[in-house]
């Protein structure tokens, strides 16, 4: 069986996430509340590691893009 994803993944996957949603004006303010119900159906699928790195790199290449506009 594949190897869930560790703390550590997960806490950067958390980040990466409200990086990109508050880079797109999706999260404004503290924006707490709303990213961590989003993070939440993600953890409930219990993400393997190879999964939570293609999030990560997905969610970090979108934040890139959305700060470079």
């Amino acid at each position: 069986t594949p190897a869930l994803a560790d703390d550590t993944t997960l806490r950067a996957l958390k980040a990466a996430l409200g990086e990109a949603l508050t880079a797109s004006g999706f999260l404004r303010d503290d924006g707490r509340s709303a990213l961590d119900d989003l993070l939440g159906t993600l953890l409930r699928a219990h993400p393997t590691r190879k999964e939570a790195a293609l999030w990560l790199a997905a969610l970090n290449s979108e934040a890139k893009a959305l700060t470079r506009r």
